[in-house]
């Protein structure tokens, strides 16, 4: 039986308690300042310390329930320990939570309600203690059982809000089974689904999931470190209170880039010493993607000039996203066309080889039909147009006539037309083609009067001229005039 001295103490102890938590939750002194590193020292205990009131406070749960429904009496005699231990981890939780908060400079709402629920939490807990000084009354006996059940959900959901600070209120869900979304009245996702590498959209499917991945921990709605949101493209193009996270075609002026190319011991690297850096591929990826412009809804077969280290991760990211049925399938669609194009090779004597190893792009040579290889030569391959990234027809009898058909290789980068007998007429046809880096022509019958033709071709990054009638130091000046980015040669 305890003594009146002992609860008077007790419920004084209690009562500085409460009235302590209750200051901190009417102060809130979260103001978004940082503070001293030997606060944020202690602070970083919380995560160390959470768990304690979860498992406490959990414990006397059972150990009531188990008192009570299964008549375990030989528990009565550690419920009141179990219970001090509760009501102590819960305000040392509560406590270093706030240091972190405090000397970190966190004031997002989320921050905010998690330590009001802690600091309700620590509150429900003081309140348990007092009502146990009184187990000898019903009341006090109803309102303590009432109230653990109440902090068994204040443990729930503080803890839910903790976990969603570090990880995203999506942490829990992100990969939860669509009939359990449904079940719950979550939304159901429609996963995006793409046929090629080609086709995945390089925000989508590969610079977002790679942000989810690194940065919303800290950059989300809920937590904007530095006024930073993530989320979203729009909110790369805001940025924060230092500056955009990117801006399109400008490596320098990009803070994401900057931060994440930092030397690693340096303070303002990103991500944070708790987490892993990028690697060097997503880094390259992040820096190709600006370089391009930062579309937000681009495909990759849109866009060029991916390094081997970037195909490889892209490679690696789209092989994650098909399934067992897909990969099968896929497989023998890649059969497929592998012994349609060994049977062109077969009837036409052109050799077509892959760009590598299993790859569904292809480049194709005439050299060893240069003689017979006409016009008419190249219908069988506009079946295949958008597989050629690279054709060589150079000393073959094509004509003009042929652009016709070499319009229609929509991914061709790179076309050899050397010593044929084309005079320029339709070159403008290949404007169409916005992949096209790359046309030589040289020794072929090209006519000085072409020029205005290839000057369509704004997109050519080289153009080999020599031996043709255009290559005169005048011609080639004004050629040069109009396509600024190409190097006429």
């Amino acid at each position: 039986m305890m003594s009146a001295k002992t609860r008077n103490i007790s419920l004084f102890l209690i009562l500085v308690g409460v009235t302590g938590m209750i200051g901190l939750l009417l102060a809130n002194p979260l103001d978004g300042e940082p503070r001293s590193d030997f606060l944020q020292f202690l602070g970083r205990f919380h995560p160390v310390t959470l768990h304690l009131p979860i498992a406490f406070v959990g414990m006397l749960a059972l150990m009531e329930l188990l008192v009570s429904a299964c008549k375990m009496e030989q528990l009565k005699g550690a419920k009141g320990f179990v219970l001090l231990l509760s009501i102590l981890s819960t305000i040392l939780a509560v406590v270093t939570g706030f240091l972190l908060a405090f000397s970190s400079g966190s004031d997002e709402p989320l921050v905010l309600s998690h330590m009001r629920n802690g600091v309700l939490l620590a509150i429900a807990c003081l309140g348990l203690g007092a009502l146990k000084l009184f187990d000898s009354k019903r009341v006090a006996v109803v309102g303590y059982r009432l109230l653990l059940c109440g902090s068994v959900l204040l443990v729930a959901y503080a803890s839910h809000e903790g976990g969603s600070i570090t990880h995203g209120r999506d942490y829990l869900t992100r990969y939860m089974p669509d009939p359990l979304r449904v079940v719950l009245g979550l939304e159901v996702e429609q996963k995006a689904t793409v046929a090629k590498v080609e086709d995945l959209v390089v925000y989508r499917d590969l610079i977002h999931p790679m942000m989810e991945q690194n940065c919303l921990s800290c950059h989300n709605t809920d937590k904007t470190k530095g006024e930073l949101n993530l989320e979203s493209y729009a909110g790369h193009l805001a940025g924060g209170e230092i500056g955009p996270a990117i801006v399109p075609h400008d490596l320098d002026a990009s803070e994401l880039y900057f931060r994440v190319t930092l030397p690693r011991d340096d303070e303002e690297f990103m991500p944070p010493d708790e987490k892993p850096p990028l690697s060097e591929a997503e880094i390259a990826l992040i820096e190709w993607w600006i370089e391009q412009g930062a579309p937000a809804e681009a495909t990759l077969g849109e866009l060029a000039d991916l390094s081997a280290a970037v195909e490889t991760y892209v490679a690696d990211v789209f092989s994650k996203m098909l399934t067992p049925e897909e990969i099968e399938r896929l497989n023998e669609e890649r059969a497929a066309l592998y012994a349609a194009l060994a049977d062109l090779q077969s009837d036409t004597g052109v050799l077509i080889e892959p760009v590598e190893a299993n790859a569904l792009e292809f480049s194709i040579y005439a050299h060893s039909v240069a003689r017979e290889f006409e016009d008419k030569s190249l219908l069988p391959f506009e079946d295949f147009a958008d597989r050629i990234v690279s054709a060589d027809f150079s000393s073959s009898k094509i004509s003009d006539e042929a652009i016709s058909s070499i319009s229609k290789f929509s991914n061709l980068k790179h076309l050899v037309l050397s010593k044929t007998q084309l005079t320029g007429k339709a070159l403008g046809e290949l404007a169409k083609l916005q992949k096209l880096e790359s046309l030589n022509l040289y020794g072929s019958s090209l006519e000085a009067d072409r020029l205005p033709e290839l000057a369509k071709l704004v997109q050519l990054k080289k153009l080999y001229l020599f031996q043709t009638e255009l290559h005169t130091d005048e011609l080639l000046e004004e050629l040069r005039s109009k396509l600024p980015d190409c190097e006429v040669l």
